[in-house]
C-alpha cells in the first residue's frame, strides 16, 4: 500500500512584527513494501518572509528518506488490545448489556 500526504501550514508572527509569515509545505510518501516494513520519502519546503538575519535565505526545502518496522502494532495485536472480548465491549457485563 502506498500512502500520500500533502500538508500546508502558514503561520503569521505577530511577536515581532504583523508583516511577518512562515509557510511550510510537507509532502509524505508511505510504502509498505511487505507486512509492516516501510519505506518513507518526506519532501519539506519552508519560507520565512523574514528572517533573523539580513543575510539569511528565507527559504529552506530538504528531503527526507526513511525505513522503518512497525513493531508497536504486533505487539500490540499479540495483547489482544485491538480485538472485543466478549462482555467486555466498554465494561459492561453481558447480562446489563443484553437488558438494554
Amino acid at each position: 500500500m502506498i500512502r500520500l500526504t500533502i500538508a500546508v501550514y502558514i503561520l503569521w508572527i505577530v511577536l515581532f512584527s504583523s508583516k511577518s509569515w512562515v509557510k511550510r509545505t510537507d509532502v509524505f510518501i508511505e510504502w509498505e513494501i511487505v507486512k509492516d516494513f516501510f519505506w518513507n520519502l518526506n519532501l519539506y519546503d519552508q519560507f520565512d518572509s523574514e528572517p533573523l538575519t539580513d543575510n539569511a535565505a528565507k527559504n529552506d526545502w530538504g528531503v527526507v528518506l526513511s525505513v522503518g518496522v512497525d513493531i508497536l502494532m504486533e505487539l500490540m495485536k499479540k495483547q489482544n488490545l485491538f480485538t472485543k472480548r466478549r462482555g467486555h465491549e466498554n465494561n459492561i457485563p453481558s447480562s446489563s448489556r443484553n437488558s438494554r
